[in-house]
């Protein structure tokens, strides 16, 4: 016999329905939300008296706008009060109900994570909303345990954004400038490094794309690429001229990799003008002859629920922005995939969002830390996510393999991290 999850209450609302559609996803088992209980499932009596296990309702899940986040309980663990909704908790979070009602933001408009309720109170760095699901569903099989347990296979998900495919090649009068600046700055390494990869067939130090597929084809790791292909660059969007017939020879070649899915990373702008999300997609499609479902923005500078509609509009199936800047953990409280919804309409849609905790930029240049450290962080929610299963994405970039650009050791402690990680993984 299938089985089956009720979510029984007398006040439906669309989040109550989003939610059952978030935890069928997490859990694998069907979760039905009905105004009576006259179907054979394990229930929930939602915000009521009645059959099963009894959750209150919080108010924010029949749509009512608040700002006493103190209410949700969002410290909650596995002890839980009588008042606590977990399911409204749950909401809070993968709705990112305060980014919509905060104007907290840095110097790139983004939300702030030290802004964050999750950062404040301590638990940032937990995916308290998959914590939260699990204890619940861990209730429901205490009541009725018949319930198969979860299991969810862990998989490591490396991500690179190309910001700047090459550090010296296809610079065009930017290189020369570059050059210049280099010079005048006493950064002689990296003036005798540009002429060497000019001049004398020396390998770029940012491609290290071959590099990357050697090492994840050793311990058969899939991976993803974001392109940043702006017409109109400047310090903000640096990449490669997207008209390069040498950048289009690149893509294609880690296109035609199997076990590569090719992204687009929207320039700096898109996050407020939708329309270069168009033209950059249609840019990358042509070139590699493909058509494109993931992106990624640059700067992981978005606005909801502007820059999510935008990519749904041009046919983006898979977005990989929810993470912070500033600080590592889980921006919306979970490590599993869960798909958007859109608060200022009420709805749910198809954009599947794929969350991860880290990247190269916050461990060096925000946190200012040593490689060392570095790798603690990554071996931290390592740990956290074999134990929890599923997937565990990460941002490098290939960029961050330079030691003439002040990454040092960085990127051999990723190869490292991915090596031993991918191996302890592929013998689960």
């Amino acid at each position: 016999m299938e089985h089956r999850i009720g979510i029984f209450t007398t006040s439906p609302h669309p989040r109550i329905e989003y939610v059952a559609m978030v935890l069928c996803h997490w859990w694998g088992i069907k979760v039905e939300v009905q105004e009576a209980n006259g179907s054979t499932c394990t229930p929930i009596a939602y915000g009521q008296s009645g059959e099963g296990l009894l959750l209150p309702m919080h108010p924010i899940m029949q749509g009512e706008l608040f700002s006493d986040y103190d209410s949700l309980e969002l410290n909650t663990r596995t002890e839980w009060s009588d008042t606590f909704d977990p399911l409204a908790a749950i909401f809070f979070c993968l709705s990112r109900y305060e980014e919509y009602q905060s104007v907290s933001v840095d110097r790139h408009g983004r939300f702030s994570g030290s802004k964050s309720v999750a950062y404040q109170q301590g638990w940032l760095s937990e995916p308290m909303a998959v914590r939260w699901a699990d204890q619940l569903y861990a209730d429901l099989r205490k009541y009725n345990p018949s319930l198969p347990p979860l299991k969810r296979t862990f998989r490591l998900m490396p991500t690179y954004d190309i910001d700047i495919a090459w550090a010296y090649r296809e610079r065009g009068w930017r290189g020369w400038v570059r050059l210049g600046l280099d010079l005048v700055g006493g950064h002689f390494g990296r003036v005798k490094e540009r002429l060497a990869v000019l001049f004398q067939g020396k390998q770029d130090p940012y491609d290290v794309f071959r590099l990357l597929q050697q090492t994840h084809h050793k311990v058969g790791l899939s991976a993803h690429y974001f392109w940043l292909l702006a017409h109109q660059r400047s310090r903000l969007n640096p990449n490669v001229s997207p008209h390069s017939q040498l950048l289009a020879q690149l893509l294609r070649s880690v296109s035609a990799e199997e076990a590569n899915t090719i992204g687009i990373h929207p320039s700096y702008h898109s996050a407020t003008q939708p329309s270069l999300i168009t033209e950059e997609l249609r840019q990358l499609e042509l070139i590699t002859g493909q058509e494109v479902k993931n992106s990624r923005q640059h700067f992981l500078r978005f606005k909801l629920s502007e820059t999510y509609a935008a990519l749904e509009e041009n046919g983006i199936e898979h977005e990989h922005s929810m993470a912070y800047a500033d600080v590592h953990g889980w921006r919306a409280g979970t490590h599993l995939p869960f798909y958007w919804y859109n608060l200022s309409l009420e709805k749910s849609t198809k954009l599947l969002i794929h969350p991860f905790p880290v990247m190269d930029a916050t461990l060096r240049s925000y946190l200012q830390l040593s490689p060392e450290e570095g790798r603690d962080v990554l071996d931290f929610y390592y740990r956290q996510i074999r134990e929890l299963g599923g997937p565990f994405q990460l941002l490098w970039h290939n960029s961050s393999f330079s030691k003439e650009h002040r990454w040092g050791e960085y990127g051999r402690m990723y190869l490292d991290f991915l090596l031993e990680a991918g191996n302890a993984g592929s013998m689960d």
